[in-house]
């Protein structure tokens, strides 16, 4: 079968190269939690910490001026923890993720000592103790940092990891604040780095991608979608590469027992498994033009340009595949929850999302398509299911769930979206 690929260029301002950096955010979860990426930019992500019951001497609250937890002091000796154990986590082992990153903010007027601490619990140590744990110096001047700690390094990093506690200061004054944007584990030094320059610049507003928008034009044709177009005609059954009455006497021939070439999926036009006069008929009724000729034999799909991205159904269950792998942008899927596919189409039905990445295949996410000829917005939610994972992820796009040879839908944008409020704002 012929592989077409083409590819719809992506032009948007944001500042990371990093195609060569292995996946950063692997999650079965929204943000990547089962991975180890825990991201609080939303209330809910509170959970992290809040579900490990230890929160001694701080309040926790979600700051939605800094889109991050704030962690404030109000006693001696603060911390908290993120206790995978408690989230049901059993997958992370510290063989796989020998790094830490805390990515941070301080105020200068905070009068703490300028130092953290990050216990860590892994194999045999299952609560915080003394003797395990990494020091960090912190940097007072009221922008987000971020520290990477390679906790490889430190005894007892080993087997399976139960929890990571974080005292955000070993002192300080009941009042004073640590604003946390994430806690990440990493599995390489390169990874470690991406992460942590990422979470940096995004904290600190450097990158504004709480959405990624690929609109599609005639000039950037040329990004992200494959599709199986298929090889040979249905009917072209001397494979010249025209249906007509040489055809015809192929045909004749076959069914009257005389020696013929032979190609089921050619000869078999009603595809009903059989060769028969019922396909001697259509292919009669194709050359005189009487029925559209042919059909592209185990194609599943194509796409053009025609004034948006055009669809075309070739098989009955037509898909496109979705990469962002060649984008020079560092994409995270923990980053967005949602996808929103601008489209129109007069074929009223179903179409579904089916993430993709690692060559794994996630589940089918579908959503109903308004078969009105106007364009409309379908927002589907990806966080949370295992194939939604690593930077610049996949999917494939079933644009019908069951579709007839000829079936068009247009393609205006595919965008991605951080929360449900901005994906609902797409249009």
């Amino acid at each position: 079968m012929k592989k077409i690929r083409a590819i719809l260029s992506i032009i948007l301002a944001v500042v990371l190269c990093l195609m060569s950096i292995v996946p950063v955010f692997a999650g079965n979860e929204a943000y990547g939690i089962e991975h180890g990426a825990a991201i609080f930019n939303s209330e809910e992500k509170l959970e992290y910490f809040n579900e490990s019951g230890v929160v001694k001497r701080l309040t926790i609250a979600y700051s939605s001026n800094s889109n991050a937890a704030k962690l404030t002091v109000t006693g001696s000796d603060p911390y908290t923890m993120i206790s995978y154990d408690a989230l049901g986590i059993t997958n992370l082992t510290a063989e796989e993720y020998p790094y830490v990153i805390l990515t941070y903010k301080v105020a200068s007027t905070v009068t703490a000592t300028p130092k953290a601490q990050i216990f860590y619990c892994a194999g045999s140590i299952t609560e915080p103790a003394s003797g395990y744990s990494a020091d960090i110096s912190l940097t007072k001047d009221g922008a987000y940092h971020s520290t990477i700690v390679k906790l490889s390094n430190y005894t007892g990093w080993t087997g399976t990891i139960h929890a990571l506690r974080l005292d955000p200061f070993t002192s300080a004054t009941n009042g004073e604040a640590m604003y946390v944007d994430s806690i990440i584990l990493a599995k390489t030094s390169a990874e470690a780095k991406a992460i942590a320059a990422y979470r940096e610049d995004k904290a600190n507003g450097v990158i504004d991608d709480a959405s990624y928008t690929v609109k599609f034009d005639e000039d950037s044709f040329a990004s992200y979608i494959s599709f199986e177009l298929g090889s040979g005609l249905a009917g072209d059954i001397n494979s010249d590469g025209d249906i007509d009455a040489r055809d015809i006497l192929f045909m004749k021939k076959y069914l009257a027992g005389v020696s013929a070439a032979f190609d089921g999926e050619k000869y078999d036009l009603t595809n009903d498994g059989k060769v028969n006069m019922k396909d001697s008929l259509m292919l009669k009724k194709m050359v005189f033009g009487l029925i559209p000729a042919g059909g592209s034999l185990g194609g599943i799909a194509s796409a053009t340009y025609e004034g948006a991205l055009k669809l075309t159904a070739i098989s009955t269950t037509p898909y496109v595949d979705v990469s962002y792998a060649n984008d020079d942008e560092l994409l995270p899927a923990a980053q967005y929850e949602y996808v929103v596919i601008k489209y129109k189409s007069d074929k009223s039905g179903t179409a579904s999302i089916v993430p993709t990445a690692g060559g794994a295949e996630g589940a089918a996410h579908s959503f109903s398509v308004t078969g009105d000829g106007a364009y409309h917005t379908a927002v589907v939610k990806l966080a949370g299911d295992s194939a939604w994972t690593g930077n610049n992820p996949s999917f494939r796009f079933n644009f019908f769930d069951n579709a007839s040879a000829g079936d068009t839908m247009y393609i205006e944008s595919i965008t991605l979206a951080e929360t449900e409020a901005i994906a609902a704002g797409v249009n």
